[in-house]
């Protein structure tokens, strides 16, 4: 992101003064070395209390090593306190796991001060680099002269431990005196070098120590123009670069080396260089240091900044989502006057051009107009109007429109003489709350507008709405939010809920606050229900199974159709079995509720989409309407008043009603979503009723997929049987264009009452009927969406006959992935991770016959499928009843049951099937090889 800032570049001969409005501390301003602030007033050091110190570090926490930064080391200490200090850090450092050796060490020793220089060198040399911690600085400051201390920290290795303890303890006490000395010390090693790196490979020390005096600018400037994009040292390189007096050369190698800010720190030199006109590179190292770290260090400086230019940095934050949208908010919410004035600009940026292809924050002046119409709402209208009057009169015009008055475009709020009683109630109850939950991070003025009766909300009634929600729980929802739900809009209540979810995610989706997610649950219809499942399956491969679990306790409470259509699809086909299986038991418990099984629960949950007996819907645009209608392919088209098909609606026109036609466009739009979904979801559900042997009875068949709107288009597609009790095939039959049923032979034939309908399957029928059910289908034009009677079929062996396990694919290896992919697609169920998180077995019930098929391989880690060893399936096998994987498998209890049975013995369509899926996997296996 790039912008241009009306607070200029400061240089050295610019006579002013550093910014207070940015909030920095007087020592960072010393990053800046041109700008010769003056050194902090080094705090006298307190007595050495030896008894004191011993119990500190007696008590100290430690990790591998002593914790020394929480142990309270002042930056000013007595040469004995320092030398207590010295002596503690060295010998940690070769026990470095022994506290009592450490405590009983130090307290034996003589800490007086009196340590030669030599004797303080070798002491540090003696330290791993790994163990610096940049507190020693403090105790070797204090017992070296300044002229040593230079000498050691070019000489050591330590790196950033090192540096980092100058910075921090050391350098911001140096006079203009103690400056001039390390400038003194570090000539004749910065004239030996012509490199970054020292001869061991390592940056050497001189080159940040350097940047903390300032006064080597071509040397800085000659070793950073040198170094390499992407350095192995990217931090040590920031802080040289600091040393430069030029703030657009320290621009130009942090740009070119492609550095971004890294720590606090650095975001303070950069400010006291830059000040406002750093703010660009500062807010891509706080975007970049978020998604990296938590809490990012940047933050703290990027939020106290005080200026007009930060708020469209601040909105970008919040409309990006993640870590930062609630702190980016705050700043919005808590500095009204620099949101006004620094976003006044972004609410009117031109559209980008060939000759201004750049125009900054272009994409944000939507979200930058909202803002300053909810900043106008809440009693800022005076910040708002003086922020707009700053700008040219052409532009004040737009925003005058847009934002000042705006308001009037929108339906009146409720007032004291017109608000319906059950809102009073409802806002009463509310405040009647002890101690209501705290709903500070979104504001109900932000979210879109819901009508009850061609009114809305005030923003009291909408916050108290929120605060409602809040208290809200699944069993025990609020009066004022059944009302509300009773009451207002339903598409408008939609569209409400949405917006409020997404902003709970955008801010990081956190626990506490799920009530905003559950508010679809109240609120939300089947839109929001066919955006959420999709996130529903995504959630728990983002380490988020819990927020997976509330969405199914949505779905559960949204209760339409196509709400639980959606349930048990999670139930069938989610990739986490942990989500599965929490779907499964809310499927289950629906189920049980209504007194059906699972299927039956599925048969009455298809979504008809509006649509009446025929199959059909008007949509309305006043003087014309269309008609739905599906087509051949299942897909949906409209007919118009001439009778012409078109495969979208039109766009409307002048003469189209302003009110009808765009809510049927809406309409149009979700019914095509659904459809798609519908017809998804019932051939794959189909798929499974004809592998599984579902059976319906023949009232179930004609009330459910004959008579439903959408199924009867579905049901016309397939060869169905009526069966008898044994299973056998009595008669076979289609669906006619009439809703009637056809033989075979063509004629209408009348279900019996007594038999049992299923898809039929190629291995109950005929070769004749077969070829006959053939020339029927291609005489009607009828494709099914998937293969019915023309599925392969397979069978055992001869040799096969009286195994328990197949083991014809044992010599086909495919990828890991490739076969948990196939599996899991044709609905084979994943072990769960045994020994070092590996599954063994995959399996797939078939609840029409009670039989459970098994497969076995090597085993695959859960973490690493894409990467592990390719797999053979050394053993299938078929168990009587059905069992989940783990009941068998490697590990399983019932590995040695006498269930297994015989390949005989299986149900011919059984193996067929199971073979079939796995040959699947053998052919990818053939491919790969």
């Amino acid at each position: 992101m790039t912008t241009t800032s009306t607070t200029p570049v400061v240089t050295p001969t610019t006579p002013i003064p550093p910014d207070p409005r940015l909030n920095l501390k007087p020592a960072d301003w010393r990053w800046a070395t041109w700008r010769k602030a003056p050194p902090l007033p080094r705090p006298a050091p307190k007595p050495f209390d030896k008894a004191a110190t011993l119990e500190r570090l007696r008590k100290g926490k430690s990790r591998y090593n002593i914790a020394w930064d929480t142990l309270g080391i002042a930056p000013s200490l007595t040469n004995e306190e320092a030398h207590f200090w010295l002596d503690a850090m060295a010998y940690s450092a070769k026990h470095p796991y022994d506290r009592k050796a450490l405590i009983e060490h130090v307290e034996a020793g003589t800490h007086d001060g009196l340590i030669s220089t030599d004797a303080v060198k070798e002491l540090v040399a003696e330290i791993p680099s790994w163990q610096v911690s940049k507190k020693l600085l403090i105790p070797v400051a204090t017992l070296l002269p300044l002229g040593d201390l230079v000498s050691a920290v070019c000489a050591n290795e330590h790196t950033h431990g090192v540096i980092h303890g100058v910075q921090e303890y050391v350098w911001p006490y140096w006079t203009d005196a103690d400056m001039d000395t390390v400038r003194e010390h570090l000539r004749e090693p910065i004239a030996s070098l012509n490199q970054f790196e020292d001869a061991n490979g390592h940056p050497a020390l001189v080159w940040p120590l350097a940047a903390l005096v300032g006064g080597f600018d071509e040397a800085i400037d000659a070793v950073m123009s040198k170094l390499a994009q992407h350095t192995y040292w990217p931090q040590l390189a920031i802080e040289t670069i600091f040393g430069l007096s030029d703030p657009e050369r320290v621009r130009y190698h942090l740009e070119r080396l492609q550095i971004l800010l890294l720590e606090g720190h650095h975001a303070r030199a950069w400010l006291a260089h830059m000040e406002g006109a750093g703010l660009d590179l500062l807010y891509r190292s706080v975007v970049r240091g978020a998604a990296h770290r938590s809490p990012s260090p940047l933050v703290t400086v990027f939020k106290q900044i005080e200026l007009p230019e930060m708020a469209p940095y601040m909105l970008s934050l919040r409309e990006r989502g993640g870590k930062l949208t609630r702190q980016a908010q705050d700043w919005l919410a808590e500095h009204p006057d620099l949101a006004a004035q620094g976003l006044v600009e972004t609410a009117v940026a031109p559209d980008a051009t060939e000759d201004n292809p750049n125009v900054p924050f272009v994409w944000l002046r939507q979200a930058a107009r909202e803002f300053l119409r909810v900043l106008k709402t809440r009693d800022h209208e005076d910040v708002v109007r003086a922020a707009i009057a700053t700008l040219p009169e052409d532009q004040q015009a737009v925003l005058q429109t847009e934002v000042l008055d705006y308001e009037a475009k929108l339906p009146p709020t409720f007032d004291d003489d017109n608000t319906p009683d059950w809102i009073k109630d409802g806002v009463a109850a509310v405040a009647a709350i002890k101690r209501p939950p705290k709903v500070n991070w979104i504001d109900f003025l932000e979210l879109p507008i819901v009508t009850i009766d061609g009114f809305r909300l005030n923003q009291q009634q909408g916050q108290a709405l929120l605060i409602a929600l809040a208290k809200s729980t699944i069993n025990a929802p609020m009066q004022y939010v059944l009302d509300f739900k009773a009451h207002a809009n339903a598409t408008d209540l939609d569209g409400f809920a949405w917006a409020l979810f997404e902003h709970w995610e955008k801010i990081g989706g956190e626990a506490k606050e799920k009530w905003a997610l559950y508010a679809l649950g109240w609120f939300g219809n089947d839109a929001s229900v066919m955006k959420l499942t999709p996130l529903i399956n995504k959630w728990p491969g983002e380490s988020k199974h819990k927020r997976a679990e509330w969405g199914l306790d949505v779905l559960s409470m949204v209760g339409t159709d196509t709400a639980l259509m959606h349930l048990t699809g999670v139930a069938r086909k989610a990739k986490f079995s942990g989500i599965k299986r929490k779907a499964q038991a809310a499927t289950l418990k629906i189920a049980e509720t209504r007194g059906l099984t699972i299927e039956q629960l599925e048969d009455r949950i298809v979504p008809d989409c509006d649509l009446d007996a025929d199959g059909r819907r008007t949509f309305d645009y006043g003087p014309r309407q269309f008609t739905f209608q599906l087509n051949s392919d299942m897909k949906p088209v409209v007919r118009d008043g001439d009778g012409k098909l078109r495969g979208d609606l039109p766009k409307p026109n002048k003469s189209d009603d302003s009110t009808l036609a765009p809510r049927a466009q809406a309409e149009w739009k979700l019914i095509k979503k659904q459809v798609r979904e519908v017809t998804k979801t019932q051939i794959e559900r189909l798929q499974q009723a004809l592998i599984a042997r579902r059976a319906w009875s023949p009232d179930e068949f004609e009330a459910f997929l004959v008579k439903h709107p959408l199924m009867i288009h579905l049901a016309r597609l397939f060869v169905w049987g009526s069966y008898d009790a044994e299973g056998k095939l009595v008669t076979s039959f289609r669906v006619t264009d009439e809703s009637d049923y056809a033989n075979v032979e063509d004629d209408e034939i009348t279900l019996n009452a007594d038999l049992k309908i299923r898809l039929v399957h190629p291995i109950d029928i005929s070769a004749a009927a077969l070829g006959a059910w053939g020339e029927i289908l291609s005489d009607y034009e009828i494709v099914t969406p998937f293969p019915q009677l023309a599925r392969p079929i397979y069978t055992y062996t001869p040799e096969e006959a009286d195994e328990v396990e197949l083991t014809r694919f044992a010599d086909y290896e495919v990828e890991a992935i490739a076969l948990v992919g196939i599996l899991e697609k044709k609905g084979w169920t994943r072990g769960r991770a045994e020994d070092n998180g590996v599954f063994f077995v995959h399996s797939r019930q078939f609840q029409g016959v009670d039989i459970t098929v098994f497969a076995e391989y090597e085993g695959i880690p859960m973490g690493l499928i894409g990467e592990w060893d390719p797999q053979s399936i050394d053993r299938v096998y078929f168990v009587k009843g059905l069992h989940q994987p783990w009941d068998y498998g490697r590990f399983g209890s019932g590995k040695d049951s006498e269930k297994r049975l015989k390949m005989r013995d299986v149900p011919p369509l059984v193996f067929s099937e199971a073979v079939h899926d796995l040959t699947v996997v053998a052919q990818k296996a053939a491919q790969e090889s």
